[in-house]
């Protein structure tokens, strides 16, 4: 058995539905507690369970960003970087809100736990946390 603990939120994976429901009666007894059942969603984080395979995403999240950042009608690419692209602290551009860039990569940093293929990408633009610009 695996039992997950975020604050107040627990993930109970077992091979044995027997244990999970001595271990939920239990917990019943001495804590107030809500079976929410199979897992959906947790932490931005969607489940989904096709013939035996659990496959996670992100898509809700993702779209979240999007809105959230005002690129909900931007269009979808294949490569997350410009090839050959090189950036530069010292890059003549506008400075931008160094908190929005922040919170940018460190959404986008989470969203790396289901999209490694952004991983570089975020990695790069990371560097220019102390003072992002424009081309940034």
């Amino acid at each position: 058995m695996v039992i997950c603990l975020y604050v107040d939120d627990l993930i109970i994976a077992s091979d044995s539905l027997d244990i999970i429901n001595q271990l939920k009666n239990s917990m019943k007894t001495g804590f107030e507690m809500t079976d929410l059942g199979i897992l959906h969603y947790f932490l931005g984080m969607e489940v989904n369970y096709d013939n035996g395979n659990i496959t996670l995403s992100q898509q809700k999240y993702a779209k979240i960003l999007l809105d959230k950042f005002k690129m909900g009608n931007c269009n979808a690419i294949s490569t997350p970087t410009e090839y050959g692209l090189r950036l530069s602290k010292e890059d003549p551009e506008d400075e931008v809100d160094q908190n929005l860039y922040r919170s940018l990569v460190g959404c986008l940093m989470y969203l790396t736990n289901t999209g490694p293929d952004i991983m570089f990408a975020v990695s790069k633009i990371s560097r220019f946390m102390e003072r992002p610009m424009k081309s940034h």
